[in-house]
């Protein structure tokens, strides 16, 4: 069985307003069975609000039922230590 990884491209500023855009493009990953690693790449976002915190926490138990590892790429500078402080590290690796 091979492993297919998706990514989604965070946006600068990761909040509410962002919320369908990325609902639409995570549930076609979770329906996909070849896809088993949901890579989040922070590497542009500068910001997130405690909305983005519950959407990727939303994602992880939604990925997680479905078997699927999620995966926390390039986060740096406010973006990360927000992650950090919400103890999402605990739950999703940072690479």
């Amino acid at each position: 069985m091979s492993t297919e990884n998706a990514v989604i491209n965070i946006p600068e500023q990761f909040n509410f307003g962002y919320h369908s855009r990325f609902t639409s493009d995570y549930q076609p990953l979770l329906k996909d069975p070849s896809i088993t690693v949901i890579t989040l790449d922070f590497s542009r976002a500068v910001y997130l609000d405690s909305s983005a915190i519950g959407m990727i926490n939303m994602l992880y138990r939604k990925a997680s039922a479905e078997n699927k590892k999620l995966v926390i790429r390039g986060a740096k500078g406010t973006a990360k230590d927000l992650i950090v402080l919400s103890n999402l590290q605990k739950l999703i690796p940072l690479e």
